[in-house]
């Protein structure tokens, strides 16, 4: 993968955690906040992951 195609991936992901922040009904229920915010979580790990590629992975796996 190279860096562009890593830049494009990071900067989809982080638009996905942006928009799914948006969408999540901090002040409802507890169980749908949660699940929310955890695909927040999720969206940003993956948009640092292909942005800054901080262990190593995506060499290893796709090279």
């Amino acid at each position: 993968m190279d860096d562009r195609q890593q830049t494009t991936a990071g900067m989809i992901w982080l638009a996905v955690a942006v928009l799914a922040f948006v969408a999540a009904d901090v002040g409802g229920a507890t169980l749908s906040t949660a699940v929310g915010l955890f695909a927040v979580g999720l969206a940003l790990w993956l948009a640092v992951l292909y942005l800054f590629d901080p262990w190593g992975l995506l060499e290893r796996y796709h090279p």
